[in-house]
């Protein structure tokens, strides 16, 4: 049995990134791992890397993220860990995998994990929160457009959690979430009802939920994350946002969530 299958989604990628994220991979050591890679494009890329065996796929339409994650579960050797990770992400240590392996196997309780996340200058993103409540999201799309959201002053962001330690986190981000893979089945991976974007969220809680509120985030572990904040750039990219906002509170509700509320509580 694999250690990893690592799962990656591309839209139109930057083969830059892509690139780097190839390169993070190749140089893991003690740690097997399959590499598998859904194309959303229209247009087929070639996509590979020297020294490492990529499986691609795509299909003539756009599938969204999550199903196509789903898809490549579907597609995937046994494995111990279903890696979700975007292609904008890259790692330096040559045992950043053993460590992430190395963790989830002395704890497995924990059925999703992720890393502390970086802005290529080396500061923390706010990836990692507590599960949103509509108002929550209400501000930050009006004080970002407004230019006075600050992250660190919101308790949304865990802003009093201690992030260079694991912590508990109800709301991985979809950029970086490793899966005890029988968990990931069990759930039935992604909600295909959402196309993009809340689709990690979902799933997150969903994990949170069942294994009794342990999704952890491992601070002392780090990566590089070029984030681009599409949703905020494009008019089309932000009404799918919206539609999968509407889509998520329908699911859970807006005044009745008391997971959210009780969970939140909790950590905050």
């Amino acid at each position: 049995m694999l250690d990893f299958t690592i799962s990656l989604v591309v839209y139109n990628p930057n083969f830059e990134d892509l690139n780097k994220l190839f390169h993070s991979i190749s140089l893991q050591k003690d740690v097997s791992f399959e590499i598998l890679v859904w194309d959303n494009s229209f247009s087929r890329n070639k996509i590979e890397y020297p020294g490492l065996n990529i499986s691609y796929e795509k299909e003539i339409r756009n599938l969204g993220y999550g199903s196509a994650h789903n898809r490549n579960f579907k597609r995937a050797k046994e494995s111990s860990y279903f890696f979700v990770v975007n292609p904008d992400i890259y790692f330096e240590d040559p045992y950043f995998l053993k460590k992430i392996k190395e963790r989830m196997d002395a704890k497995p309780e924990i059925g999703l994990s992720s890393v502390r996340l970086l802005n290529p200058d080396g500061s923390t993103q706010d990836m990692h929160r507590l599960l949103p409540s509509l108002w929550d999201i209400a501000q930050r799309f009006i004080f970002q457009k407004l230019k006075i959201y600050k992250p660190e002053t919101h308790p949304y962001t865990l802003m009093y959690v201690d992030k260079t330690k694991d912590f508990i986190c109800p709301s991985i981000g979809g950029s970086f979430m490793v899966f005890r893979r029988d968990l990931f089945e069990q759930l039935g991976g992604f909600d295909e009802g959402i196309f993009l974007y809340f689709e990690d969220i979902d799933l997150s809680r969903r994990c949170h939920f069942e294994t009794n509120g342990t999704n952890t985030v491992f601070g002392e572990l780090t990566a590089y994350h070029a984030w681009g904040r599409a949703g905020y750039k494009s008019m089309h990219i932000f009404k799918i946002h919206m539609l999968s906002t509407a889509y998520y509170f329908q699911k859970y509700g807006v005044y009745s969530d008391h997971f959210m509320k009780e969970t939140n509580e909790r950590l905050s």
